[in-house]
């Protein structure tokens, strides 16, 4: 598997890349969301 994800980083470095930087993207708009719905909630 850790060879695999080697061969394929080095193949595809570019879409890696973006795979792991929308992932960080996805989860700091989750957690501005969440944080928005609970203020929201408080009120």
């Amino acid at each position: 598997m850790k060879r695999y994800v080697l061969t394929q980083w080095k193949a595809h470095k570019a879409t890696v890349a973006l795979i792991i930087f929308g992932f960080f993207v996805a989860d700091l708009i989750l957690s501005i969301g969440v944080t928005v719905s609970r203020r929201q909630f408080e009120y």
